[in-house]
């Protein structure tokens, strides 16, 4: 039997306000996202409870690790792993939206993922990005790409 796992490490510059909200979505999400749909969420931020909401019915969990970081003189947040064999990109990818949505000034922030195996399988690597702006996601995967890339090349390799 072989384990699969989806992980990411990635940093995201931003403002001690930012983090501060972006710290209380994912204590939110902790202290909720397993409560029935209903449930009351004690908060007073409309954004970060309409988060949460769409983190139950959707199922996503909170499996991210935030912590405060400084790089190169820059403050933000560095997401990773933490003590999770694996992340849920789309509770990320909501979190990433919901906050770029609140803060429009936040650049594009990007994020990559890779897909590995325990043990050696074809196909068992893969990974993807995923790129962050104003409240958009937009999902890359390599296995798409590669299999755009290969058409591409026989295309051309016939009409050659």
């Amino acid at each position: 039997m072989a384990n699969n796992y989806t992980q990411t490490s990635f940093f995201v510059p931003l403002s001690d306000v930012q983090i501060d909200w972006c710290e209380m979505a994912l204590r939110q999400a902790e202290e909720c996202c397993d409560e029935p749909e209903g449930t009351a969420i004690n908060c007073d931020d409309a954004d970060i409870v309409a988060l949460v909401e769409g983190w139950r019915e959707s199922g996503y969990q909170p499996y991210v690790e935030a912590c405060r970081s400084d790089q190169n003189g820059v403050s933000g947040l560095w997401f990773s792993n933490g003590p999770h064999e694996c992340v849920d990109l789309w509770f990320i990818a909501e979190l990433l939206c919901g906050l770029t949505h609140k803060f429009p000034e936040i650049q594009p922030v990007g994020l990559m993922w890779a897909d590995t195996c325990s043990k050696p399988r074809i196909d068992g690597f893969s990974g993807g990005a995923i790129v962050v702006w104003k409240g958009e996601a937009e999902w890359h995967n390599a296995e798409t790409w590669l299999d755009k890339a290969i058409e591409a090349r026989m295309v051309g390799a016939i009409s050659a």
